[in-house]
């Protein structure tokens, strides 16, 4: 889908030519000296113009100083690190999208990036500088008739010979993380004429096709009705396209664990006869961020092929207001046979993901379920766009959730899901109803979903509000976010190391 250059990230450990040396510096440290003495020996001139213009290294600030024409590089670039004690991982993201930014502003083509010798130390180091170039270079331009004309970038990162093989393993782990960061973004970001559900069904297909150790499975409307999807299905009867399942399913040859992903899917989301207010509507291509989440995921685990058998389900539709359309007062009986009255065509997600869940539940019988949805604006009100809620019904996996989430930079804030809230999904006709009371929106929209799962260990990740358009980070500011490809990748590995 891309229509721009992927820079080459190399390792070099001896100078050569560059349009700019980027100098990443500590507040109130020696990193800058330490810098001058590998990549400016005895040179007087450029020490001097550095101490007329000193450079405090206070967090996100830069400078930058153009250098003699006998000097290896045209430029200087020095960027700030703060004191950089906590959130050190992030930091470096961001220090390295401002250096690649500033690249791009000034056309450099060859980058060579140098950093405090302990950092590179860290394990998370090339994980963190690969994120910051990745992210910050991504575009989403293939609807524009003419494509920005891009030359090749190449950044080099300065490091030791003795951490090189480290690094190009962490390297290779942290690009294969990108590819599926970039998937997700680049699915989320197509417009909804573009991603009808057979759209996103036919991508998914075209592109697991590369991957042997990826099956892909998908129900269409006869499969589906024979099944009894009756509340995705309810959902999909207003939109001219047809409804899917999508299940990505990896399998390795001997796995430690098993873990199901669910994807919410909704391809454009008017509201249905629940209609959304005009100003709304521009967003609700992205409802289905959740699907294209775990098909970033799902990338990710058919290039690293972890000891995790993995079992991922979208239920792909489009909410519209056809003469087929659901109604608010319809009573419709699910994949678990649970009835739900619909009062509102709007909370539609959750219907597409009850049967989504009990299907995975039911036929793979995973010891972890995840399910990543768009779902709430009450979310989104309570938390904002720097976390997603986490709602769980286990101890263990919340656990395991909310670190991955702080380790990987994709953050969770765990969310209550007491029983009391149920009371207000009680319903006089059905089983349940499709909302509940005003107050505690996001928290009865997951006690919904719990209704329909029987005892696996589950968890909801109400991705509302960090999606898309977030006001921080800059390097991730626009357009999708890819979020959860980072926290999933962090958990499987959790899931990886747990004793037998």
């Amino acid at each position: 889908m891309t229509r721009y250059q992927i820079p080459e990230i190399k390792q070099i450990n001896k100078i050569r030519n560059a349009d700019v040396l980027v100098v990443h510096i500590r507040k109130k440290s020696n990193d800058f000296n330490a810098a001058l003495k590998i990549f400016f020996p005895g040179s007087d001139d450029i020490k001097v113009i550095c101490e007329n213009h000193p450079f405090p290294g206070e967090k996100d600030s830069h400078q930058i100083h153009l250098l003699p024409k006998n000097a290896p590089f045209k430029a200087l670039l020095l960027i700030g690190l703060g004191r950089c004690r906590k959130r050190t991982e992030e930091q470096l993201r961001k220090a390295t999208a401002l250096a690649v930014s500033k690249g791009a502003a000034h056309k450099w083509q060859d980058m060579i990036l140098v950093f405090p010798s302990d950092l590179r130390e860290k394990a998370f180091f090339a994980a963190s500088v690969v994120q910051g170039i990745f992210y910050q270079t991504y575009r989403f331009e293939q609807f524009k008739s003419k494509a920005k004309k891009e030359h090749k970038r190449r950044v080099y990162i300065w490091n030791d010979e003795k951490r090189k093989s480290a690094f190009n393993q962490n390297l290779a782990r942290a690009t294969d993380v990108m590819h599926g960061i970039w998937t997700t973004k680049d699915l989320a970001n197509r417009p909804p004429n573009h991603l009808t559900p057979c759209a996103l069904k036919d991508f998914v297909k075209d592109h697991f096709r590369q991957f042997p150790n990826i099956r892909v499975l998908i129900k269409d409307r006869k499969a589906l009705q024979k099944e009894n999807f009756n509340l995705l299905l309810g959902v999909a009867d207003g939109s001219a396209h047809e409804p899917y399942l999508i299940e990505i399913n990896y399998r390795p040859r001997a796995s430690k664990r098993h873990l199901a992903l669910v994807g919410k899917g909704v391809t454009f989301d008017s509201g249905g006869l629940s209609l959304k207010p005009s100003g709304s509507m521009p967003e609700m291509k992205y409802d289905m961020a959740g699907a294209a989440a775990v098909v970033g995921i799902m990338d990710v685990v058919a290039r690293q092929q972890p000891d995790v058998a993995i079992s991922a389900c979208i239920g792909a539709v489009e909410n519209m207001t056809g003469a087929r359309a659901y109604r608010p007062s319809d009573v419709i009986f699910g994949y678990a046979g649970k009835s739900v009255e619909v009062l509102n065509t709007d909370a539609e997600g959750r219907l597409v993901l009850a049967d989504a869940l009990a299907y995975t539940e039911k036929k793979h019988h995973p010891d972890y379920m995840i399910d990543f949805a768009t779902l709430t604006g009450a979310c989104y009100v309570a938390l904002g766009d720097q976390y997603a809620g986490l709602f769980s019904n286990d101890k263990t996996l919340r656990r395991m959730l909310k670190a991955s989430g702080r380790q990987s930079g994709d953050k969770l804030w765990p969310m209550p899901l007491d029983a009391a809230y149920q009371k207000s999904l009680k319903s006089p006709v059905a089983d349940i109803k499709n909302i509940g009371d005003r107050w505690g929106g996001a928290i009865t929209a997951a006690r919904f979903l719990k209704f329909f799962i029987s005892k696996t260990a589950w968890a909801h990740i109400d991705i509302a509000g960090v999606a898309n358009d977030l006001s921080s980070p800059v390097y991730n500011s626009k357009n999708s976010s890819g979020f959860g490809v980072r926290l999933i990748v962090n958990l499987i590995q959790k899931l990886t190391a747990l004793p037998d």
